[in-house]
């Protein structure tokens, strides 16, 4: 366990306890090689948790390096650990409301706010402010000071690049090199134009992709118009059915325009049958899209329940990324990036809907500006990013 102060800022004399794990190297070498310190995405995203995505032996991250994993402040294996039961109980409930609906609105901003509440009054007042992008990078620079490293390599995955960057720019000291994988980038608008513009780019490739193969581009001659039909049609009328959700019971589902696009995003990791559900889904079977959106919008299975950090996830947004821009801004970016789709889908981002109500739920002073601003280091750095 790492012991740190809560708020280097304004310390109130609290610390919070954070759970390190040392995997050796598979071969060892003499003298060793400089370690591997892992990065885990979110934010939220517990680095304990994610550690079998860079310990599976096909992968050999670890072959010839050990590997660090420390649990991000507020993560799952800190003390304190900021999850929010208050959530999951909500997302049980979401795949049977529309999208952007009031109903979803008010549910959504009732649990976030609960969740504030109890956290901020257990423990005399959990600091919540403390939990940031900035004091979590000094964390992992006090690890490596603790564990005597002189030098290690930094691996980052998703928001974990977020984080690997404030690490570079705040605490270069050590660092022999980076890997970025799947890159958060600190200089965006915000995180809900990000998330549109993302999900263009990844449908934009997968479509292309498909008119490449002339298998794909016969059977799916024209992707793009049935999507933007798809979204129009659904958004006016949405289908209801029911769907397994990932505990193995029937889930109510509705599939509006939101719901449309929240599938897309997440088929797109394994995007191979994306033009097979778009089409299904246009010719009036659209059960498939309705089991994707109950597969990623549902709260996982009893046994991976309680596992996120809400409170850490929150408190980054809402102090780092979505108050930077105003919805009306980020309306007409949207309908540049999707002409096509109405107004009623392009006010809810893909990924992060009613983001603005919930930071109001969730109060933490805007970050310093620094953090937003593009990253100038020397220190050699890979960045891998996925077409799809």
């Amino acid at each position: 366990m790492l012991i740190v102060p809560e708020n280097r800022q304004n310390d109130n004399g609290r610390t919070i306890r954070l759970a390190v794990v040392r995997v050796p190297a598979a071969v060892p070498h003499t003298p060793p090689l400089e370690p591997i310190l892992f990065l885990a995405g979110g934010p939220g995203n517990s680095a304990l948790l994610d550690a079998y995505l860079v310990t599976d032996p096909n992968v050999e991250v670890q072959r010839d390096h050990e590997v660090i994993f420390m649990s991000a402040r507020g993560t799952w294996g800190s003390t304190p650990f900021l999850t929010c039961p208050e959530v999951e109980d909500f997302e049980r409930a979401f795949p049977g409301l529309r999208y952007g609906s009031e109903e979803a609105r008010e549910g959504r901003v009732r649990a976030v706010r609960e969740c504030h509440h109890r956290l901020v009054a257990q423990n005399k007042g959990i600091d919540l402010s403390a939990y940031n992008t900035t004091e979590a990078a000094t964390d992992y620079a006090e690890l490596r000071t603790a564990l005597g490293i002189r030098e290690w390599h930094v691996l980052g995955h998703s928001y974990g690049t977020y984080l690997a960057q404030e690490l570079m720019r705040t605490h270069p000291d050590g660092i022999r090199s980076v890997f970025l994988e799947g890159i958060t980038p600190t200089a965006r608008e915000s995180t809900e134009s990000w998330a549109w513009e993302t999900l263009k780019e990844s449908l934009d490739n997968i479509f292309l992709a498909c008119g490449q193969q002339p298998a794909c581009a016969a059977r799916y001659p024209q992707l793009g118009v049935q999507l933007n039909e798809l979204a129009t049609k659904l958004e006016a009328s949405p289908f209801r059915t029911t769907a397994k959700g990932p505990d193995g019971q029937a889930l109510d589902v509705v599939l509006d325009g939101g719901a449309l696009m929240g599938a897309l995003r997440r088929s797109a990791f394994n995007p191979a049958d994306v033009p097979l559900i778009i089409d299904e889904a246009a010719k009036g079977n659209p059960q498939k899209l309705a089991q994707r959106w109950a597969d990623t919008s549902a709260p996982p299975p009893p046994s991976a329940r309680g596992t996120f950090s809400h409170g850490f996830h929150y408190s980054v947004l809402c102090s780092e990324s979505i108050t930077n821009t105003t919805a009306s801004a980020e309306l007409i970016k949207s309908k540049q990036l999707f002409p096509g789709f109405p107004d009623s889908l392009l006010r809810f981002g893909p990924q992060f809907p009613f983001h603005r109500d919930l930071c109001r739920a969730w109060p933490v002073p805007t970050a310093p500006a620094a953090v937003r601003q593009p990253l100038k280091s020397d220190i050699r750095t890979l960045i891998m990013v996925g077409t799809f």
